[in-house]
């Protein structure tokens, strides 16, 4: 049985109380390997945004001089479609169009997707990633799916099979040119030394990884195994999206609008 949240807070708290009292040892503390359970990374990905924050505001630098990255100014996200009917499609994209690129959320219904392709392909030029987010649970339909998707347009496909389908997402990738990327298969740096294989890319997540530093040490991982890099979000709070935007400068990909998603951002 997994965590509750209050469990998994009371976990990351009695770590935490465990921690240097001095605000520049804690670089070594967040870098112990095996420091909280899985379970506890999205609070571990606070406490690391908030102690970054501090280091900056100390020494007078943008968290992405203290980590020692390029500039993000210049990088823009893309702008999400999630699935709904037709006139939702329209009026997203219309949303979008100064976006860079768009997300497209799809489903397993390949015949939708032939639909929602046809409308955004007539439309829009933006370039397209699809996002699947684990539809198939057959390989042979995913391929079918994949195959409605004009390459002119599609750049990369995200996450169309089950997080363990290993072996069909070995199968898949053999036998599409689209570059397809992890995303909840590959959270955590084990994650991606047992799966790199798998995939032309991986989607990078602050909440998923626990952190600024873990993140940067999946993006050099993927980068040494000659992967693509999309840093990502879940639907959050501009506090986190704003913080997974600073590392911004060294991915492909930037897609860090989930803060536009929701209603409830406390900021």
């Amino acid at each position: 049985m997994r965590p509750t949240r209050a469990e998994n807070q009371a976990l990351l708290l009695e770590w935490a109380s465990r921690g240097p009292r001095e605000l520049g040892e804690w670089a070594a503390y967040l870098e112990q390997p095996d420091r909280v359970p899985l379970t506890c990374l999205p609070a571990l990905a606070a406490l690391d945004i908030a102690w970054h924050n501090a280091m900056a505001q100390q020494s007078e630098q943008t968290v992405w001089q203290v980590l020692g990255v390029p500039n993000p100014e210049a990088v823009r996200s893309c702008h999400t479609v999630g699935i709904g009917d037709a006139a939702f499609t329209r009026a997203a994209l219309e949303a979008g169009k100064e976006a860079p690129w768009i997300k497209l959320k799809l489903d397993a219904d390949t015949e939708r997707t032939r639909a929602v392709i046809a409308l955004v392909t007539r439309l829009t030029e933006q370039p397209v990633a699809v996002d699947f987010n684990q539809a198939f649970v057959k390989r042979e339909e995913a391929i079918r799916s994949l195959e409605c998707l004009p390459a002119r347009q599609v750049f990369l496909v995200e996450q169309p099979l089950a997080v363990h389908a290993d072996e069909d997402n070995l199968w898949l990738r053999a036998r599409t040119a689209l570059p397809i990327y992890g995303d909840e298969s590959v959270q955590t740096e084990q994650d991606l030394q047992q799966k790199a294989e798998l995939f032309n890319g991986i989607n990078v997540k602050l909440m998923k990884c626990g952190g600024l530093r873990p993140a940067l040490r999946l993006h050099a991982q993927a980068r040494a195994a000659g992967l693509g890099t999309l840093i990502g979000c879940m639907a959050e709070s501009v506090v986190a999206t704003s913080a997974a935007g600073q590392l911004a400068g060294l991915f492909d990909y930037a897609d860090l609008d989930g803060h536009v998603l929701i209603s409830n951002d406390w900021v």
